[in-house]
């Protein structure tokens, strides 16, 4: 928003006559580099407004848009039920020890957790950080 502001003041000081581009003593220069910043300030708003309520990163705003997410890319990787938990889990807390997972899946016996998480980080998805893993 501030680029819009300031490019409409040098238009305004451009096309007036009241004030110059620096080192070229233009009010027409001026006025063009304010045309440029209000165009960039509205580029800048119009992809905000494109990419939604999470913002101009792109990234998810909310946990659900999270799991969603990380649904679509456990799917598109491949990973079982449980990595596939692990990794919504990741998305969501962006770290998990061995008792978050063991949590995850009671089913399932802490050597295969162990193995299963492992191969997360093989993938390159989660990295250790002490006792926690963290997403990548």
């Amino acid at each position: 928003m501030w680029k819009i502001v300031l490019g409409v003041i040098f238009i305004i000081g451009g096309l007036s006559g009241q004030m110059v581009l620096r080192f070229t003593n233009s009010s027409e220069a001026l006025a063009v580099v304010g045309v440029a910043l209000v165009v960039w300030g509205i580029v800048e708003i119009m992809r905000r407004r494109s990419v939604g309520s999470s913002g101009s990163s792109g990234r998810p705003a909310t946990t659900g848009d999270k799991a969603a997410m990380a649904g679509r890319a456990a799917e598109a990787l491949g990973l079982d039920q449980r990595k596939s938990k692990a990794l919504v889990y990741l998305y969501e807390h962006r770290s998990m020890t061995i008792a978050d997972f063991e949590k995850l899946c009671p089913e399932a016996d802490r050597a295969s957790l162990e193995q299963d998480m492992q191969a997360l980080v093989e993938m390159g998805i989660m990295t250790p950080d002490g006792e926690r893993f963290v997403i990548t």
